[in-house]
């Protein structure tokens, strides 16, 4: 099953103009992926964006806001997926019922 992960910012300051705001995310802090832009942030305004089909491994993001003074970005960010838990075969429930294990 595909992991999911919300992506979360706080736009900090906007310069005085109202923003776009987006993400970018990756594999490796190349990125790669953009979230779509969302447009009337302005200083202090959080915002969100969720990522869908995820795999198993570390991710970089980073936010992003856009308005008539140019871009400004916000420092990298990692989280991972967890390892996906496998059901414990029978043979290996038995050996540690009788370790006293379960």
């Amino acid at each position: 099953m595909a992991a999911r992960a919300t992506l979360q910012g706080l736009l900090q300051d906007d310069g005085g103009l109202v923003s776009q705001v987006r993400f970018e995310w990756g594999s490796s802090r190349a990125y790669g992926m953009i979230t779509p832009w969302q447009p009337g942030m302005s200083t202090g305004d959080t915002f969100s964006a969720e990522l869908t089909g995820l795999g198993i491994g570390t991710y970089h993001y980073r936010a992003v806001a856009l308005n008539g003074k140019g871009y400004g970005y916000g420092n990298d960010q990692v989280f991972s997926t967890g390892v996906q838990a496998w059901p414990i075969s029978l043979v290996e429930y038995e050996q540690l019922h009788s370790l006293g294990v379960g």
